[in-house]
């Protein structure tokens, strides 16, 4: 089969057409063993699955001392956030206060968010390739930034409404409308990148110059191409693809050794598998191991001590 075909029926698997609908999503829910937070995962319906891997929503109660941090890993994946701190601000480790509604791209690197409970969010994790086509800007503008929602959104800002809104369903009906409206005028995107990854994703291919044979295409031009999609190379995608995938197998507790964890990802040794983890998620493995929690991937919340 003609590569450019196989990447084309790729994207039309993901791809439905485009309208305004009330949200109908299948929400599941998870609570950690302290029982201090509320996590839901919402699948969304077709016409948004070219665009979105799922949504989410976050509750954090009251406590006694309701001081909170929120980690968050390197990954391969942007998305939008509306959240609502009764107590403060919601403060980067850095300082830096976070928008109430937000664009964010590609995380490179881990980050540390402070939050005073109680503390609600919600949010639309994007695929990969999604953020060009919602912003209409190239991906790599917002690597490792956040931009208020009105950045995006200039004829009105629905940050009032969507925090307003008890009913979870509408306000995934407003998020969706934005979502739609805003790739319908924008980007298509690359299909050869959307191919890319999905060969990545599947570990058919775990080398770029694999990718470069199959696409027969340069590494430059496949380094360009995926960082206007995406915001980041080939090559630091793959790496956050394999953090990805130790989750999931430190969730799933398969292996008791993390040599044999790294074995069976085939690190070229221990101390490189270690490295990778640290590096991207800010924490050793066995910290890693201990702390995840729920099914959100890339976040990690803990019940601050001070």
């Amino acid at each position: 089969m003609n590569k450019m075909v196989l990447v084309r029926n790729v994207f039309r698997r993901q791809c439905v057409k485009r309208q305004c609908f009330h949200a109908t999503a299948l929400a599941v829910n998870a609570t950690n063993n302290q029982e201090r937070m509320r996590t839901r995962i919402i699948q969304p319906p077709p016409v948004l699955r070219n665009l979105i891997r799922y949504f989410w929503t976050l509750e954090l109660p009251a406590l006694p001392k309701g001081h909170f941090t929120i980690r968050t890993f390197s990954d391969d994946s942007s998305g939008i956030i509306f959240h609502q701190s009764h107590g403060s601000a919601l403060l980067q480790e850095s300082g830096n206060v976070i928008p109430q509604s937000m664009i964010y791209g590609i995380a490179t690197t881990p980050s540390v968010t402070h939050v005073r409970a109680p503390f609600t969010a919600i949010g639309a994790l994007f695929q990969p390739h999604a953020l060009r086509s919602v912003t209409g800007v190239d991906a790599h503008y917002l690597t490792d930034r956040i931009y208020p929602i009105r950045e995006f959104s200039k004829r009105f800002d629905f940050t009032e409404q969507i925090l307003n809104e008890p009913d979870i369903h509408k306000q995934l009906a407003i998020i969706t409308c934005f979502l739609q409206r805003n790739a319908a005028t924008k980007y298509v995107p690359d299909l050869m990148v959307v191919g890319a990854i999905e060969l990545m994703q599947s570990f058919q291919s775990r080398k770029v110059r694999e990718l470069t044979k199959y696409f027969k295409i340069s590494e430059r031009q496949l380094e360009r191409r995926f960082i206007t999609s995406t915001g980041i190379t080939p090559s630091h995608y793959l790496r956050t693809i394999r953090l990805q995938q130790t989750i999931g197998l430190m969730r799933a507790g398969k292996f008791d050794k993390f040599a044999d964890l790294a074995h069976h990802l085939e690190f070229t040794d221990q101390p490189h598998f270690n490295r990778l983890v640290r590096e991207l998620s800010g924490m050793s493995p066995r910290k890693l191991q201990s702390s995840l929690q729920d099914e959100i991937i890339n976040l990690l919340i803990e019940e601050s001590q001070n």
